[in-house]
């Protein structure tokens, strides 16, 4: 701390801090900062300490000065002394835990700061209740009933399947999402659309496919873009031939982005034949069916803009 507080005395117009860092424990000492950043408004840090710290240890964080006139409050965890909400975690599991110690009152804050939530299995304490969650990833069959207390679905936008787990309604938890923009796909595509039977979901707009299985011949391109009619932004992370490619763009009468793997080799001459192949039936598609849209390569996918 002896390092840091020249500095601040040397910049009498600073108005907001942020500092991270490995430090000694002497940086525990909310009356010796109050000193030091008492002009700032905002003051955003996380220490990493060497030791452990005990709940009396975070006392001088608990005056007047940090809690009400400023309302800057600190946690502890894992070796870290840190401000709330700027260095909370902001994804976690079924195995959440609150910080050790901390400053606050209510502590609806830190599940507050979740927006990226995994559940592989229903969590023994169903009393977490996350209400900011946006990405959700989702590898159990959990009743909706269960999962709507634990997280407010209405604020999924990003909902991800690596798997597909038995009696579980794919298109019943969708339609609790008003949310929702984004579909990952990890798990079997063909059995992942028998769960829209004559179904059309159109506030999807960026579905990415990472079908387990090299070859899109083992589901229909047709009923994906029949389901998913307006997505605009297509990933497949799966290997497709030209005419696949040339399939999902002809079919997905909304896209403005699209991305394709097109080979999972590693050999220097497979890669650029293929490369080769795929740049001059692109070329020849949009030369003769005066398409406008173009595209870049990586070692192994090509991204089209529309």
């Amino acid at each position: 701390m002896n390092d840091i507080e020249p500095m601040i005395s040397n910049l009498p117009r600073l108005k907001h801090l942020e500092l991270v860092g490995n430090f000694n424990k002497d940086v525990v000492d909310g009356h010796r900062w109050q000193m030091k950043v008492k002009s700032l408004v905002t003051f955003k840090f996380m220490f990493s300490l060497l030791v452990e710290l005990e709940s009396q240890d975070l006392d001088s964080f608990r005056s007047s000065f940090w809690l009400e006139e400023k309302r800057w409050f600190v946690a502890f965890a894992e070796k870290r002394l840190f401000s709330v909400p700027d260095f909370a975690i902001t994804e976690t599991d079924k195995n959440f835990r609150l910080p050790l110690y901390s400053t606050v009152s209510d502590n609806r804050i830190f599940y507050e700061c979740i927006n990226k939530l995994k559940l592989i299995e229903t969590p023994e304490n169903i009393d977490h209740h996350f209400t900011h969650v946006q990405t959700l990833t989702l590898d159990c069959s959990i009743p909706l009933s269960i999962l709507g207390n634990i997280v407010n679905l209405s604020g999924v936008q990003h909902l991800i399947f690596p798997s597909l787990k038995e009696n579980f309604s794919v298109m019943l938890l969708i339609n609790e999402m008003p949310s929702l923009r984004q579909i990952l796909v990890r798990c079997n595509m063909r059995s992942f659309l028998k769960q829209f039977p004559c179904e059309t979901i159109d506030k999807i707009q960026s579905l990415e496919i990472n079908h387990p299985v090299d070859n899109v011949n083992d589901y229909s391109i047709e009923e994906v873009c029949t389901v998913f009619s307006n997505v605009k932004h297509l990933r497949v992370n799966h290997i497709c031939d030209t005419n696949q490619i040339l399939d999902f763009l002809d079919r997905f009468k909304y896209l403005s982005t699209a991305s394709f793997r097109y080979t999972s080799s590693s050999i220097v001459g497979v890669m650029e034949e293929l490369h080769l192949k795929v740049q001059s039936d692109l070329d020849r598609t949009r030369c003769l069916q005066r398409l406008n849209y173009t595209y870049r390569f990586d070692s192994t996918s090509v991204h089209i803009w529309i």
